[in-house]
């Protein structure tokens, strides 16, 4: 009970931390890079709601796959990239869906909802795979044994 107690405390504060702090920072370099202050307006705040739902909803994907049986018998290397890869696969979902969902009937963005969308779902992708991939350092040193 202990172990999973911890496991999801820990998926939790990682989920938030680096879940709002990177969706924040990639989506401010994006948007100076690409689109300038209409980028800015809307990635900051959206993004801002992505990290803050991956605190809720990732710590769930993150405890499914450390309680994988599949995940706790391969190597380490093979742990690390299904972690990073599931959290980006559904990280790029979950943005796009989200960022959709919010841009799908804006008539001043015109042509941008879906430029918008595909960078929303590139950065949920990109944050959710390095706090997978951070998770998945932290758990195999905790409770994988070499």
């Amino acid at each position: 009970m202990r172990k999973h107690l911890d496991m999801l405390l820990n998926a939790i504060w990682q989920s938030i931390v680096y879940g709002i702090l990177l969706n924040l920072l990639i989506s401010i370099i994006v948007s100076i890079s690409t689109s300038g202050l209409v980028g800015l307006i809307f990635f900051v705040p959206l993004s801002f709601i992505v990290g803050l739902t991956s605190a809720f909803i990732n710590p769930l994907l993150l405890l499914s796959l450390a309680e994988s049986s599949f995940l706790c018998s391969c190597n380490r290397t093979l742990n690390k990239f299904v972690f990073t890869f599931i959290g980006a696969a559904f990280g790029a979902i979950f943005g796009a869906i989200i960022m959709f969902s919010f841009v799908e009937d804006d008539k001043m963005l015109d042509g941008m909802a879906n430029t918008l969308t595909q960078a929303s779902s590139l950065i949920a992708a990109v944050s959710y795979g390095i706090t997978n991939y951070k998770f998945a350092c932290w758990h195999q040193s905790k409770y994988i044994s070499s």
